[in-house]
């Protein structure tokens, strides 16, 4: 994927870090053009970023798929287990934390103002309501 060789080994740690807890969502933003692409350079994937604990993509990939799977009756359940996952996580996190400081803790959510689209918010939203 094109990720520089100084921050491999970084990455490869952060995957064995016991306990695994800190980050509750991530993602890779890639580009790929496919094997068969006309430019060579597209037909590798290329990592352009880690995002670690923005919820971008929450609403489609939990909500809205969720929403098609009931309004069109294909099949029983979800392909995928976004929500209970992030529900899982969340506590684990939370009761982690809470253990190392000896308190509970409050958390805290905000989103800018200049994002146009709404879809800061959105994603915020989602994971609260979790």
């Amino acid at each position: 994927m094109a990720i520089s060789a100084f921050a491999l080994q970084q990455i490869k740690e952060s995957w064995n870090r016991e306990p695994a807890w800190g980050s509750v969502y991530r993602r890779f933003d890639v580009c790929f053009g496919g094997l068969d692409h006309q430019d060579p350079r597209l037909r590798v994937p290329k990592c352009y970023e880690f995002n670690a604990d923005t919820p971008t993509s929450l609403v489609e990939a939990a909500s809205i798929q969720w929403l098609w799977l009931k309004q069109t009756g294909h099949g029983n359940d979800q392909l995928n287990s976004i929500t209970e996952r992030l529900i899982e996580a969340w506590k684990r996190d939370l009761t982690l934390i809470e253990q190392k400081l000896g308190h509970r803790i409050t958390v805290h959510f905000a989103v800018g103002s200049g994002e146009p689209t709404g879809e800061d918010a959105t994603n915020t939203t989602k994971v609260i309501i979790w």
